[in-house]
């Protein structure tokens, strides 16, 4: 009896490990990470979700995948998740904390709000709304205010208050997308807020900037603004199962001379590629670990044409986006959310020290629909991932 449980166990990593990302959308992907360590499974949670943002949202967005784990972690800890255990996500929570909490304190900040209104007397109907923050950087907290009945005017209040204080801890960054209805219609919101700050290790030069047309899917052009850098970074050309695609490391962020943070760019060679099959390409390519295949590239001289990102920021359902981790949810008139902020420009006005390179230098421009995303290289956790498919809508 117990070899053919260990044998079922195993079979369901296995299942985890050699299937295709896109293959597992529909399945209970999410249902068998409960039975994975914790790195096996806060590294197959980011390729899946990352994978389901890729194919369902529209649009040049940014998204978490590192906070809508946490998002849910935290959830599953309040006791909304049928069928999951408490105590396990207090643990994966507090080991993500513990993980990531000094490696990416500089240029990453994110933190989940929790507001909860619950009937504190059946006959007076006095409700208590309670909030909690979950976050690295602060101990968990909360309070509660007490209402004899909740009004309109008391949601906008709270609003208020909370618009004021993400103001303040994003540094004018962020603007919320929550709104007082989401408080009046809705008995649970978990809404994660996350900003990233614009930290080149390899400085791109400002006046090198330039306009040029990206091609879109549907072979159409827009104009967008270009940054450029010649320099050796980690290079890989792929052509595999009917896909080309380039991948570029940049260095993003350095600590005591070692770099910690990088910036992957996946840039097919055509402008109608299927981003969601170049990221399950991507990920049976480095066996779903990013770090460890990495170290294997070679570093080319590249000559590297991006375009920049300014203050983009994206709000997400995550209810409607994650239905493959939410259909487990047992909580009705919940609202779950995240916003992502990141900005990607240039941050040097010198002159770029290797402009004359007098090798061979390979040029590669990302003015067609492609990925870009920031790891953690340590952790190998994707903090931030982004779909640029030319036009940028402001929110």
């Amino acid at each position: 009896m117990k070899i053919s449980l260990y044998l079922g166990i195993l079979w369901n990593l296995l299942t985890l490990i050699l299937c295709s990302l896109e293959s597992r959308i529909g399945s209970d992907w999410f249902r068998q990470l409960e039975k994975a360590d914790e790195m096996t499974r806060w590294y197959e949670f980011d390729f899946m979700a990352s994978i389901i943002f890729l194919k369902k949202q529209v649009g040049t967005s940014v998204f978490s995948p590192l906070c809508a784990d946490v998002n849910i972690l935290a959830q599953i800890i309040e006791g909304e998740f049928e069928h999951f255990s408490r105590s396990k996500a207090k643990d994966d929570l507090k080991f993500i904390f513990n993980e990531m909490k000094f490696k990416v304190f500089r240029s990453f900040n994110f933190f989940t709000c929790f507001y909860k209104k619950d009937v504190a007397s059946v006959d007076d109907v006095t409700l208590n709304l309670q909030y909690k923050l979950f976050s690295m950087f602060r101990e968990d907290f909360s309070f509660k205010n007490q209402y004899e009945s909740f009004t309109k005017g008391d949601a906008e209040e709270i609003i208020e208050k909370h618009s004021k204080w993400l103001g303040n801890i994003s540094h004018g960054l962020i603007t919320t997308p929550l709104k007082s209805s989401l408080l009046l219609n809705n008995d649970r919101s978990y809404s994660s807020f996350i900003f990233y700050n614009n930290i080149w290790a390899e400085k791109f030069n400002r006046n090198a900037s330039y306009e040029d047309n990206f091609q879109l899917s549907n072979g159409k052009t827009c104009v967008r603004k270009f940054m450029r850098i010649v320099n050796p970074f980690k290079y890989v050309h792929i052509c595999k199962d009917n896909l080309e695609y380039h991948i570029v490391v940049i260095p993003y962020e350095k600590r005591w001379c070692h770099c910690t943070c990088y910036m992957f760019y996946l840039i097919p060679t055509t402008h109608d590629t299927d981003l969601s099959k170049l990221w399950d390409n991507f990920y049976t390519f480095c066996n779903g670990k990013i770090s460890d295949s990495m170290m294997r590239w070679d570093l080319k001289n590249i000559y590297l044409h991006i375009p920049t990102l300014e203050r983009l920021q994206s709000s997400f359902n995550l209810v409607d986006l994650l239905y493959d981790v939410f259909k487990y949810s047992k909580t009705y008139n919940l609202n779950a959310s995240m916003t992502t902020y990141l900005n990607v420009d240039e941050n040097d006005n010198q002159k770029d020290k290797n402009e004359n390179f007098s090798h061979e230098i390979r040029c590669v421009t990302a003015n067609r629909p492609h990925i870009s995303f920031v790891l953690e290289y340590t952790s190998g956790r994707i903090l931030l991932l982004t779909k640029d498919e030319g036009i940028i809508s402001s929110e």
